[in-house]
């Protein structure tokens, strides 16, 4: 019998390597804006309050966001009062606080 020589056997594919994952926005960065992973509400201290000529209230918080009420709700919350904002049904947003007994609609403006 003769001996036949044989072809060693092509490797085994190696899986290709994992790209990486993005990196996730923080939770007080994305707050208010479109997005899967959203925090349920956030904790900020009001440090610029302004008011429109409709009586509308904008308030700049802490962490940089600025919120606008829907309305003029004739609640008062004043520069150095600390605020959580919620997320609502429907995409919409609730401003309260320790002081007021009331839920104040928000949306975010920047």
């Amino acid at each position: 019998t003769e001996t036949v020589p044989v072809a060693p056997l092509p490797a085994a594919p190696q899986p290709a390597p994992a790209a990486p994952e993005p990196a996730a926005p923080s939770t007080d960065e994305s707050f208010g804006r479109p997005s899967a992973a959203e925090a349920k509400s956030i904790t900020s201290v009001v440090v610029e309050k302004q008011t429109d000529g409709r009586g509308v209230d904008y308030f700049r918080l802490e962490n940089g966001q600025v919120w606008k009420e829907n309305r003029d709700y004739r609640v008062s919350i004043n520069e150095g009062q600390t605020v959580r904002i919620e997320k609502g049904p429907f995409n919409s947003y609730n401003l309260k606080s320790d002081t007021i007994n009331k839920l104040v609609k928000v949306r975010r403006v920047n």
